[in-house]
Protein backbone atom coordinates (compact mmCIF):
# COMPACT_ATOMS: atom_id res chain seq x y z
CA UNK A 1 0.00 0.00 0.00
CA UNK A 2 1.41 3.29 -0.97
CA UNK A 3 0.48 6.80 0.77
CA UNK A 4 -1.02 9.73 -0.53
CA UNK A 5 -1.02 13.04 1.05
CA UNK A 6 -4.32 15.09 1.60
CA UNK A 7 -4.96 17.99 4.02
CA UNK A 8 -8.82 17.33 3.98
CA UNK A 9 -11.44 14.34 4.21
CA UNK A 10 -12.90 15.25 1.02
CA UNK A 11 -10.56 13.27 -0.39
CA UNK A 12 -10.73 10.11 1.14
CA UNK A 13 -12.72 7.03 -0.29
CA UNK A 14 -14.82 4.52 0.72
CA UNK A 15 -13.14 1.01 2.46
CA UNK A 16 -9.24 3.31 2.99
CA UNK A 17 -7.25 2.86 5.70
CA UNK A 18 -6.02 6.44 6.29
CA UNK A 19 -3.65 7.77 9.04
CA UNK A 20 -3.73 11.33 10.61
CA UNK A 21 -0.60 12.90 11.96
CA UNK A 22 -2.44 16.17 14.25
CA UNK A 23 -0.55 18.80 16.13
CA UNK A 24 -3.22 19.27 18.24
CA UNK A 25 -6.56 17.50 19.23
CA UNK A 26 -8.05 20.84 17.90
CA UNK A 27 -7.47 19.76 14.24
CA UNK A 28 -8.22 15.74 15.43
CA UNK A 29 -11.40 16.67 17.31
CA UNK A 30 -12.11 18.24 13.78
CA UNK A 31 -12.07 15.82 11.47
CA UNK A 32 -13.50 12.75 13.98
CA UNK A 33 -16.39 15.00 14.56
CA UNK A 34 -16.98 15.11 10.62
CA UNK A 35 -15.98 12.05 9.54
CA UNK A 36 -18.27 9.91 12.78
CA UNK A 37 -21.25 12.94 12.23
CA UNK A 38 -20.77 12.28 8.83
CA UNK A 39 -21.09 8.99 8.94
CA UNK A 40 -24.34 8.90 11.46
CA UNK A 41 -26.35 11.78 8.94
CA UNK A 42 -25.94 9.03 5.87
CA UNK A 43 -27.62 6.76 8.48
CA UNK A 44 -23.87 4.68 7.94
CA UNK A 45 -22.97 2.67 11.01
CA UNK A 46 -20.26 3.75 13.15
CA UNK A 47 -17.36 2.33 15.86
CA UNK A 48 -15.15 4.66 17.78
CA UNK A 49 -12.03 2.42 19.85
CA UNK A 50 -11.00 5.58 21.17
CA UNK A 51 -9.63 6.74 24.64
CA UNK A 52 -12.12 7.91 27.42
CA UNK A 53 -11.37 11.68 27.06
CA UNK A 54 -11.47 11.55 23.56
CA UNK A 55 -14.83 9.65 23.56
CA UNK A 56 -16.05 12.28 25.94
CA UNK A 57 -15.00 15.01 23.51
CA UNK A 58 -16.54 13.78 20.72
CA UNK A 59 -20.16 12.80 21.91
CA UNK A 60 -20.37 16.47 23.63
CA UNK A 61 -19.61 17.64 19.54
CA UNK A 62 -22.31 15.35 18.11
CA UNK A 63 -24.80 15.88 20.89
CA UNK A 64 -24.33 19.66 19.70
CA UNK A 65 -24.69 18.90 16.07
CA UNK A 66 -28.40 17.44 17.21
CA UNK A 67 -27.47 13.99 16.91
CA UNK A 68 -29.03 11.78 19.47
CA UNK A 69 -26.47 9.66 20.33
CA UNK A 70 -28.21 7.36 22.94
CA UNK A 71 -30.73 6.12 19.59
CA UNK A 72 -27.54 5.59 17.60
CA UNK A 73 -26.72 3.21 20.05
CA UNK A 74 -29.86 1.57 20.18
CA UNK A 75 -30.13 1.18 16.61
CA UNK A 76 -27.08 -0.02 16.82
CA UNK A 77 -25.74 2.99 14.24
CA UNK A 78 -22.86 3.79 16.69
CA UNK A 79 -20.99 1.75 19.45
CA UNK A 80 -17.59 3.79 21.30
CA UNK A 81 -15.70 1.51 23.06
CA UNK A 82 -12.50 2.23 25.62
CA UNK A 83 -9.37 1.59 23.12
CA UNK A 84 -7.38 0.15 26.34
CA UNK A 85 -9.78 -2.11 26.98
CA UNK A 86 -10.18 -3.40 23.71
CA UNK A 87 -6.19 -3.86 22.94
CA UNK A 88 -6.00 -5.96 25.79
CA UNK A 89 -8.40 -8.02 24.95
CA UNK A 90 -6.10 -9.45 22.48
CA UNK A 91 -2.59 -8.27 23.32
CA UNK A 92 0.11 -11.42 24.35
CA UNK A 93 3.57 -10.63 25.14
CA UNK A 94 3.76 -7.82 23.78
CA UNK A 95 1.77 -8.20 20.63
CA UNK A 96 -1.36 -8.38 18.80
CA UNK A 97 -2.03 -11.78 18.57
CA UNK A 98 -3.89 -12.10 15.02
CA UNK A 99 -7.19 -14.78 15.86
CA UNK A 100 -7.93 -12.67 18.89
CA UNK A 101 -7.51 -9.44 17.79
CA UNK A 102 -9.61 -10.68 14.01
CA UNK A 103 -12.17 -12.08 17.27
CA UNK A 104 -12.58 -9.32 19.22
CA UNK A 105 -12.50 -6.73 16.39
CA UNK A 106 -14.82 -8.90 14.05
CA UNK A 107 -17.47 -9.55 16.89
CA UNK A 108 -17.62 -5.84 17.27
CA UNK A 109 -18.23 -4.91 13.42
CA UNK A 110 -20.84 -7.37 13.42
CA UNK A 111 -22.49 -5.60 16.50
CA UNK A 112 -23.26 -2.76 14.12
CA UNK A 113 -26.60 -3.08 12.21
CA UNK A 114 -24.69 -1.58 8.51
CA UNK A 115 -27.72 -2.33 6.60
CA UNK A 116 -25.20 -3.44 3.83
CA UNK A 117 -23.31 -0.38 3.75
CA UNK A 118 -19.73 0.49 4.05
CA UNK A 119 -19.24 1.00 7.88
CA UNK A 120 -16.64 3.63 9.74
CA UNK A 121 -14.55 3.20 12.23
CA UNK A 122 -11.57 5.23 13.72
CA UNK A 123 -9.05 3.83 16.24
CA UNK A 124 -6.41 5.00 17.89
CA UNK A 125 -5.01 1.61 19.88
CA UNK A 126 -1.93 2.02 17.22
CA UNK A 127 -1.59 5.48 19.26
CA UNK A 128 -1.74 3.75 22.67
CA UNK A 129 0.75 1.20 21.51
CA UNK A 130 3.19 4.16 19.65
CA UNK A 131 3.01 6.06 23.42
CA UNK A 132 3.99 2.80 25.25
CA UNK A 133 7.05 2.85 23.18
CA UNK A 134 5.97 -0.43 21.66
CA UNK A 135 6.22 0.53 17.75
CA UNK A 136 6.30 -3.14 16.77
CA UNK A 137 3.21 -3.73 18.29
CA UNK A 138 1.47 -0.15 16.28
CA UNK A 139 2.96 -1.84 12.98
CA UNK A 140 1.77 -5.05 13.66
CA UNK A 141 -1.61 -3.64 14.76
CA UNK A 142 -1.92 -1.60 11.48
CA UNK A 143 -0.87 -4.75 9.05
CA UNK A 144 -3.75 -7.00 11.03
CA UNK A 145 -6.56 -4.00 10.52
CA UNK A 146 -5.47 -4.57 6.40
CA UNK A 147 -6.17 -7.86 6.71
CA UNK A 148 -9.37 -8.03 8.76
CA UNK A 149 -10.59 -5.43 5.79
CA UNK A 150 -10.36 -8.07 3.56
CA UNK A 151 -13.33 -9.78 5.56
CA UNK A 152 -15.76 -6.73 6.14
CA UNK A 153 -16.54 -3.18 4.45
CA UNK A 154 -15.48 -0.26 6.60
CA UNK A 155 -13.50 3.30 6.10
CA UNK A 156 -10.62 2.87 9.19
CA UNK A 157 -9.43 6.15 10.38
CA UNK A 158 -6.23 6.03 12.43
CA UNK A 159 -4.75 9.09 14.34
CA UNK A 160 -1.32 9.83 15.93
CA UNK A 161 0.01 13.15 17.33
CA UNK A 162 2.87 15.05 15.54
CA UNK A 163 5.23 14.51 18.21
CA UNK A 164 5.14 10.80 18.14
CA UNK A 165 6.89 10.76 14.73
CA UNK A 166 10.27 13.31 15.41
CA UNK A 167 12.67 10.31 16.99
CA UNK A 168 14.92 9.88 14.35
CA UNK A 169 15.64 6.32 15.74
CA UNK A 170 12.17 5.46 15.11
CA UNK A 171 12.60 5.95 11.09
CA UNK A 172 11.80 2.45 10.07
CA UNK A 173 8.82 2.17 12.04
CA UNK A 174 7.25 5.45 10.78
CA UNK A 175 8.44 4.57 7.36
CA UNK A 176 6.03 1.18 7.94
CA UNK A 177 3.33 3.19 9.42
CA UNK A 178 3.16 5.32 6.64
CA UNK A 179 3.35 2.36 4.50
CA UNK A 180 0.11 0.86 5.35
CA UNK A 181 -2.33 3.56 4.92
CA UNK A 182 -3.87 4.86 2.08
CA UNK A 183 -3.91 8.33 2.73
CA UNK A 184 -1.99 10.23 4.78
CA UNK A 185 -3.89 13.81 6.49
CA UNK A 186 -1.86 15.82 7.45
CA UNK A 187 -3.12 19.20 9.55
CA UNK A 188 -0.23 21.71 10.50
CA UNK A 189 3.57 19.44 9.36
CA UNK A 190 6.13 18.80 12.05
CA UNK A 191 9.23 20.59 11.85
CA UNK A 192 10.78 17.39 12.41
CA UNK A 193 13.27 16.28 9.97
CA UNK A 194 12.49 12.52 10.68
CA UNK A 195 9.02 13.65 10.09
CA UNK A 196 9.54 15.92 7.14
CA UNK A 197 11.88 13.06 5.36
CA UNK A 198 9.55 10.01 6.11
CA UNK A 199 6.19 12.23 4.54
CA UNK A 200 8.46 13.38 1.61
CA UNK A 201 9.37 9.78 1.20
CA UNK A 202 6.57 8.29 1.31
CA UNK A 203 3.20 10.53 0.69
CA UNK A 204 2.81 11.92 -2.63
CA UNK A 205 0.57 15.05 -2.74
CA UNK A 206 -2.97 14.12 -3.98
Amino acid sequence: MTSRTTHSLDSIYEREHFVQLYEDETALYANLNRFIGGGLKNSDACVVIATPEHISALSTLLEQAGFDLQTAKQQKKLLMVDAADILSRFMADGLPDRVRFKQVIGQLLEELDTGGKTARAFGEMVALLWQQHNQAAAVLLEQLWNEIAQDYSFTLYCAYPNYYFEAEAQVSAIREITRLHSSLVRSKPSQSPAYKSIVNETAAPA
